[in-house]
């Protein structure tokens, strides 16, 4: 008892702590996601750094949201030694989830970011591109008894006529400790990946974006090709990555299927999970 109360004590503490040369903030979101007497929640936690010129100028900037899974009680309280503990299951579920996301990543991307600024700058080229940046900010979160769907974007400028940026989506399933891609869901995928294409298609073109797009979209369209697909209340965010339906200009295109759509193609596990049972 007293090991299991160190680790998850050590593990929140270091949810906590600022990373060195920067800081983290966390705030945690109001949605608890389950009955048991623990919950599966969802943290937002900032890592925050920034450096300076020797004349004050700014140089770079790193600003990395990301997503933390912990474990609360029904009044909203981390485990205190006292009562039932988590299961281990419940434990390694939270590790496996913050594993991807873990903050040493954003301080080694900081300290990258850092390097190339200060090249450029001994170079002399790169004062007009100042400051350099790198953010990701969660979007939405979503989640029910038995999953978790989070949408971020993530963003960076290292000089040039413009930056280069993505979002992505993650979902986990909670009942399993393990992420899980959305053809799992169905046990027929090529279905569900036709009707959800189908669904795209006919947005694009009830909305007259085509134009903007490129002239051989369709087929990537169809295929969700570089997809990424994210669960809410109503139905699955679609978006493509830069440049794949269209050139820069047209960013990430983004869209909305409603579950009725493909309710039908669900298994037994994606009507679970997605609560649509």
């Amino acid at each position: 008892m007293k090991k299991l109360f160190a680790a998850i004590a050590a593990a929140l503490l270091l949810l906590s702590c600022a990373a060195c040369g920067g800081s983290s903030e966390a705030a945690v979101s109001d949605v608890s996601i389950s009955e048991k007497a623990w919950n599966f929640v969802i943290q937002t936690t900032t890592y925050l750094d920034e450096r300076k010129t020797a004349d004050g100028a700014e140089l770079c900037t790193g600003h990395y949201e990301h997503p933390t899974l912990i474990l609360l009680d029904d009044g909203g309280n981390p485990y205190s030694g006292t009562g039932a503990p988590p299961t281990e299951a419940q434990l390694a579920a939270c590790r496996v989830f913050n594993e991807r996301f873990e903050e040493g990543q954003y301080t080694d991307s900081f300290r990258d970011l850092l390097e190339s600024a200060q090249a450029a700058l001994s170079f002399g080229y790169a004062e007009s591109s100042l400051p350099y940046t790198e953010s990701q900010n969660v979007t939405s979160v979503y989640q029910t008894a038995g999953m978790v769907s989070v949408e971020y974007d993530f963003y960076s400028y290292t000089g040039g006529a413009h930056g280069y940026g993505y979002r992505d989506a993650v979902n986990f399933d909670l009942e399993r400790g393990a992420f899980f891609d959305w053809t799992e869901l169905t046990d027929r995928p090529d279905d569900l990946r036709a009707r959800l294409g189908d669904a795209v298609v006919e947005s694009i073109q009830r909305d007259g974006m085509d134009a903007s797009l490129f002239a051989d979209y369709e087929a990537s369209a169809r295929a969700l090709e570089y997809a990424r697909v994210a669960f809410d209340a109503e139905g699955v965010s679609v978006t493509f990555g830069e440049s794949v339906l269209g050139p820069h200009a047209a960013g990430w295109p983004n869209f909305h299927v409603e579950y009725e759509t493909f309710d039908d193609l669900l298994n037994a596990r994606g009507a679970r999970l997605l609560a649509r049972g």
